[in-house]
């Protein structure tokens, strides 16, 4: 039955100062909502699920609503620099919930454009210098005489930026390197990555 969770949140809330509710007064409410979320019509909106709900923030009461945001990870876990932030609503009159709107929350500080014509220039000296000059040898590896292979994670490394970010700047790198090679006479081989050889 649907009553008893609903008289439940409510008893807990018929106890609770309208406004805002700080974090040192929701436990309760938190193991309540936890309790029966699952079982709650509108619970698994936006794929929620009760075990996120530690997580819940600017939490309000403003009689018959409930409200209180939830940031989730998702996109947070898989790289991305944001994480959204779902706005949920409680009408314990109406006895429905829902998740009433979300936001976008910058995780990490968005970091300047990486200039990669200063690392292509450090690739085509390296080139124009020849197999034995021993310039970003690590970066560079020689083939043959008139074949190379430019290993991308040397010269533009994960140094712990979001994974989309990372794609971004080797992305912009490969397209720029493809365009100068091609100036100096070397071309991109076909159904390679980054092999280049001298016309």
């Amino acid at each position: 039955m649907l009553d008893k969770p609903w008289a439940e949140i409510t008893a807990i809330l018929n106890n609770t100062l309208p406004g805002n509710i700080s974090e040192d007064e929701c436990s309760e409410l938190i193991a309540v909502l936890s309790k029966h979320w699952d079982d709650l019509p509108g619970g698994s909106e936006t794929n929620m699920s009760a075990d996120k709900l530690h997580r819940i923030e600017n939490v309000s009461w403003h009689p018959p609503e409930l409200q209180f945001d939830i940031e989730r990870h998702g996109g947070w876990q898989y790289g991305s620099s944001r994480a959204v932030v779902h706005r949920w609503t409680l009408n314990i009159e109406k006895r429905e919930m829902r998740c009433s709107s979300s936001k976008i929350r910058q995780k990490i500080s968005r970091a300047a454009p990486l200039d990669c014509a200063p690392i292509v220039e450090s690739v085509l000296n390296a080139v124009r210098s020849g197999r034995f000059s021993n310039q970003l040898y690590e970066a560079v590896r020689w083939i043959e005489e008139d074949e190379i292979r430019i290993v991308v994670s040397q010269l533009i490394p994960d140094t712990h930026v979001p994974k989309k970010t990372l794609e971004g700047q080797r992305r912009r790198f490969r397209g720029l390197l493809n365009v100068e090679l091609k100036k100096i006479g070397w071309l991109p081989l076909p159904g390679t990555a980054l092999r280049f050889r001298k016309e």
